[in-house]
């Protein structure tokens, strides 16, 4: 039977998966028709990366060897963080947007510039996997530093 639980292990990973894309689905297709309803795109702009997100986090279950708390601050500093910021700036910044700003021109520039980065989902789903594999899948020290 140890032989194989990885086996199983995998493929309740892959039957979560498909559920959990079903779902995704069946969110994105309300906030799709809200979205047409109202003519209020705020909704889209929020859930795509939760949604990336969600998936990262996801993702990364698979790849987690032990299940014990050991923190790795460069994976979550250098990469959970500044990923996680990228992820939700073009919501963030649509929410600035809708302030009136002087100088309006910068602010569409960066809108523009951060929306060609936003269309790819990859910053979410690289944050959810790096937060899971910061947390439980420290650094471990070499034996030659010791």
């Amino acid at each position: 039977m140890r032989k194989w639980s990885g086996y199983l292990w995998k493929l309740g990973w892959l039957v979560g998966l498909i559920i959990l894309t079903i779902i995704v689905f069946n969110i994105e297709n309300q906030i799709q028709r809200h979205v047409a309803d109202t003519f209020d795109a705020t909704y889209m702009y929020w859930s795509k990366p939760i949604i990336a997100l969600l998936y990262g986090l996801y993702i990364s279950l698979i790849l987690v060897r032990k299940w014990t708390i050991n923190l790795n601050p460069s994976l979550f500093w250098c990469v959970f963080i500044p990923n996680i910021v990228l992820a939700f700036a073009v919501p963030l910044w649509s929410f600035v947007l809708k302030i009136e700003i002087p100088s309006n021109n910068l602010a569409i520039t960066i809108y523009t510039w951060l929306n060609r980065m936003y269309t790819s989902n990859l910053f979410g789903i690289i944050a959810g996997s790096s937060l899971i594999l910061s947390i439980f899948n420290g650094a471990t020290k070499s034996r030659a530093h010791k």
